[in-house]
């Protein structure tokens, strides 16, 4: 072979997209979508703000005030809590975006299907079948998608369901919740 007669190259494993698996025949609702950059930001300040937050808040009044009158420390315990607390949650959210980002960094492909029994998602770690009487809650927050399935919280990008399936999720979770 000849200088000239190379073979071609193979793609690079980095450009190329991964697929994710299809759905179950009768999916009425399918959406594939890849993550950008600011999807971890996202996720993390939905979860952040909605949901973190709030309980590290309460704990300081619940915990921190009245520890603060038991113990007689007066106003300078209290200043530093209300120093220390900003910082302790921006390092917080900090961490969680790094730990979202490296869960699903830019880039990574999700799909999303309403099967005839189930939710179908699929990423890059691979799929699952959701029965729909498993989830007990959905709550679109901002640009995320929040399902609630027992004790478990899943964060969904809200590209993957516009209103309209979001609703039809609302719906056929309140019917399997019926039967």
């Amino acid at each position: 072979m000849s200088g000239a007669e190379r073979p071609a190259a193979a793609p690079d494993d980095a450009t190329t997209v991964p697929t994710v698996p299809a759905p179950a025949p009768g999916a009425v609702h399918h959406t594939a979508w890849t993550t950008d950059e600011g999807y971890a930001r996202r996720v993390a300040g939905a979860v952040f703000w909605r949901w973190v937050l709030p309980w590290v808040l309460a704990g300081v009044v619940l915990v921190g005030v009245p520890a603060a009158l038991v113990l007689r420390t007066g106003p300078g315990f209290l200043l530093t809590v209300l120093v220390l607390l900003p910082v302790v949650a921006a390092a917080l959210r900090a961490l969680m975006v790094r730990q979202a980002g490296r869960q699903l960094p830019a880039g990574s492909r999700l799909a999303l299907a309403l099967e005839p029994e189930h939710l179908f998602l699929a990423g890059p770690l691979g799929a699952s079948h959701v029965r729909y009487e498993a989830l007990s809650r959905v709550r679109r927050l901002g640009r995320v998608v929040r399902l609630r399935q027992g004790s478990t919280r899943v964060f969904l990008a809200g590209e993957l369901l516009p209103d309209d399936a979001l609703d039809e999720l609302v719906c056929r979770i309140t019917a399997a919740r019926q039967r």
